[in-house]
């Protein structure tokens, strides 16, 4: 950390509003309001406040542009942060999220499960994009530790599920390599491949190493695997998208075969679509937040109106595609969090807003 950085923090810490907010802390009162701070200023507040809930926070920003910058400053913080980025595609189009934002994204997910105690700064698309919902997840996690016992030809085909390719030496994310008695597997996010060593039945070492030389770098315990994409379709899964449609009146014969095939090797068309109907509600990363967690709205005014015209951008895509897709598609409330709900739902809640209020109960830096 350079020494400007430190007298910005220094700074930070000393001014009354930073002692007021943390006075409400105490006191546990919610929702609070901050004023005034942008920026790298915006930056150090949040890494400040963020050392004292000691869990895992997140960050909404209205663009994604101000979410990347906001996690940029961060990192000249040293302070723990991670960007989960929106898909990038269109809402109700069939195109699906490059390889490595899908990777970003699940990364995200998974250090959450993990309670790694990271900052996450996500956009508002990010944030009300539906995601998997959390106990989904949680059951397509593979932990391995030295002395367990381990299945190499159950692993391969869990893995294959979870979105992973196998190959004959792993260079990329998202592959996976099974010689002998090693497996080599090379998740998103990582700078280092895992290499499992096995006799038999029973895992004997662990080590990180790098894809590119080979050459091992580190002996580890355990590891946690976890999906390659959010996108995964499990029995449980496939089952679950076979109930909702049961239940509708307004399903084609081409969405019927779409469902029939989902899952399988060849990926058809819509079927990343129709993932959405597999749960009875669209999941939130909010939901993978740790409890007392801090969520911190910025610019809330922004958020608000951005949140609506949001809302009418998914009504009008949902018709269109209804109009133009041969296949059935989820409604609008199985793809995008309702806004209002998600946020009254949380306890600890920060709102820094853009435009300063005649109010005098918030802290103004």
């Amino acid at each position: 950390m350079s020494d400007f950085t430190e007298m910005l923090i220094k700074a930070v810490q000393k001014q009354d509003a930073y002692a007021g907010v943390l006075r409400r802390i105490t006191l546990n009162q919610y929702p609070c309001e901050i004023e005034g701070p942008d920026g790298l200023h915006l930056a150090t507040v949040l890494s400040r406040l963020h050392t004292v809930s000691g869990r895992s926070s997140l960050v909404v920003m209205p663009t994604e542009i101000e979410a990347e910058s906001l996690v940029r400053d961060l990192q000249l913080l040293n302070a723990d942060s991670a960007l989960f980025p929106w898909t990038g595609t269109a809402p109700y189009s069939s195109a699906r999220p490059h390889s490595g934002i899908s990777g970003a994204r699940i990364q995200v997910l998974s250090r959450l499960l993990d309670g790694t105690g990271d900052i996450i700064v996500t956009s508002l698309r990010g944030f009300l994009g539906a995601v998997p919902e959390k106990r989904f997840l949680e059951g397509l996690r593979i932990h391995i530790e030295t002395g367990g016992k381990f299945d190499p030809i159950a692993l391969e085909n869990k893995l294959s599920v979870l979105g992973y390719l196998r190959v004959p030496q792993v260079s990329v994310h998202g592959e996976f390599a099974l010689r002998g008695e090693v497996l080599d597997i090379f998740p998103s996010g990582m700078d280092h491949a895992v290499r499992f060593v096995f006799g038999f039945d029973e895992v004997e070492d662990i080590r990180l190493f790098n894809p590119l030389s080979q050459v091992s770098m580190a002996h580890i315990d355990d590891f946690t695997i976890y999906p390659q994409r959010e996108i995964v379709w499990t029995d449980e899964a496939v089952a679950a998208l076979r109930s909702y449609l049961e239940s509708r009146k307004d399903v084609s014969e081409e969405t019927w075969e779409i469902a029939a095939h989902a899952g399988q090797d060849v990926e058809n068309e819509g079927e990343n679509l129709l993932f959405a109907a597999c749960f009875e509600s669209p999941g939130c990363i909010i939901d993978y937040l740790p409890e007392k967690s801090f969520l911190f709205l910025i610019h809330s005014e922004h958020l608000t109106t951005s949140n609506e015209a949001l809302k009418k951008e998914y009504r009008e895509l949902y018709i269109q595609a209804r109009s133009r897709l041969r296949y059935f598609v989820p409604p609008v409330e199985k793809n995008l969090i309702d806004f209002d709900k998600a946020v009254s739902g949380h306890e600890r809640v920060f709102i820094f807003p853009a435009i300063k209020s005649p109010r005098k109960d918030g802290s103004r830096f």
